[in-house]
């Protein structure tokens, strides 16, 4: 199979184009400023120069490029599109329908929602992990070396693309309204509070102080705009919640790409590199947390896979795809309260083999289950 990959400076690239070439497959990559996802006539025709040069059995992206359905459709090519983020907006573009298409998506509740928009070419596929790279870089002895006690790697998103902040002129009383829903959603895992209470009858009501300018290919409603932005609003506090407590009693240690003022106790280091730097921060901390972005509603974030990939130990709030192909205080560890996840951090912070055999559990899973090798193959056979 000859495949065209189009690489965005994605983090996982490196790890796609060896696993496809360790399978057999022809991978070409394709660098190319895009300045639009929906329709650009210069990328297009760079694809096009491409196409005719060769014979390419598909087209293949992380996340979903309309622009690249759209040409795929008009050449008869497939489009293969293996998605990690969420939300990943131009998913819903009416290109969504075209039948080129071979869709991914990492989390089970998006192919559900798609499913019902009538998208016939989604599937579900959880996320993977370069094994055999990370078994280079992690010897087993280096990973009881610690340099951590408890670790978090992630975005705070205290910064532009914190939307919610910018809202202007809101009402007292619906800062009050949304305080509530933020605070009541930290409290449940597993379950989407937001989507009830955020209705199209509720979007009237607050159109004096939020207004979006929609897009008529893209297929979503106000509202499903501002329940983005309340999800990332309730990460942030609750990432910085859940790290002011944790470091208020333990040496706590964050890698992200701008710190913050109200986080006085926690040591933080910066952005670290993915493929170099990242998998030994994962092995050299007694604990890895993971604190997953409230739009992702059921996946398994590529944190967690990437922290047992390494052999760290994960602990993470609870996650419904994380429980059901994770076996809990044996491969990782899940939390599901304030409360439960202080008690838990205390208990295998003083046990030491525990926790060490779970995270030797937790990279077996990985090794076996959740390699690109495997995922890929899997992915490849459904097209």
């Amino acid at each position: 199979m000859k495949i065209l990959y189009y690489c965005w400076d994605e983090l996982t690239s490196e790890d796609f184009v060896e696993s496809a070439k360790e399978l057999g497959y022809t991978v070409a990559v394709l660098r190319c400023p895009l300045s639009n996802k929906l329709i650009d006539a210069e990328f297009s025709d760079k694809l096009e120069q491409i196409v005719k040069c060769d014979d390419y059995d598909c087209i293949f992206t992380f996340n979903y490029f309309p622009v690249i359905s759209k040409f795929a459709d008009m050449h008869k090519i497939k489009y293969i599109c293996w998605l990690f983020d969420s939300p990943n907006l131009t998913l819903y573009s009416e290109s969504v329908f075209n039948n080129c298409n071979y869709i991914f998506s990492f989390d089970k509740i998006e192919v559900l929602r798609l499913k019902a928009y009538g998208v016939k070419n989604i599937f579900h596929m959880p996320l993977a992990v370069n094994t055999k790279k990370l078994k280079t870089m992690i010897k087993t002895d280096f990973a009881k070396s610690y340099s951590y006690d408890v670790s978090f790697l992630g975005n705070l998103y205290n910064d532009e693309y914190n939307f919610f902040n910018q809202i202007k002129n809101m009402p007292e009383y619906y800062r009050g309204f949304f305080d509530a829903i933020i605070k009541t959603q930290m409290n449940i895992f597993g379950y989407d509070i937001v989507s009830d209470l955020i209705t199209d009858e509720f979007m009237k009501q607050i159109r004096s102080f939020v207004c979006f300018q929609m897009i008529d290919e893209i297929m979503l409603r106000e509202k499903d705009f501002f329940i983005n932005i309340l999800h990332k609003k309730i990460t942030t506090v609750e990432r910085l919640e859940l790290l002011r407590l944790i470091s208020s009693e333990y040496k706590t240690t964050c890698f992200s790409p701008a710190s913050n003022p109200e986080l006085n106790k926690v040591d933080f280091k910066g952005y670290v590199n993915y493929n170099t730097e990242m998998p030994f921060i994962f092995a050299q901390s007694k604990i890895n947390l993971n604190i997953t972005l409230r739009s992702i509603l059921s996946a398994i974030p590529l944190r967690c896979l990437d922290i047992m990939g390494a052999g760290g130990f994960l602990l993470s709030n609870y996650q419904p795809e994380l429980a059901e192909y994770f076996e809990n205080e044996k491969e990782m560890v899940m939390y599901e309260s304030q409360e439960d996840l202080m008690n838990k951090i205390d208990y295998y912070l003083s046990h030491d083999e525990e926790r060490e055999e779970i995270a030797r559990r937790g990279r077996e899973k990985i090794e076996k289950d959740f390699s690109y090798e495997k995922k890929l193959s899997e992915i490849f056979q459904y097209v």
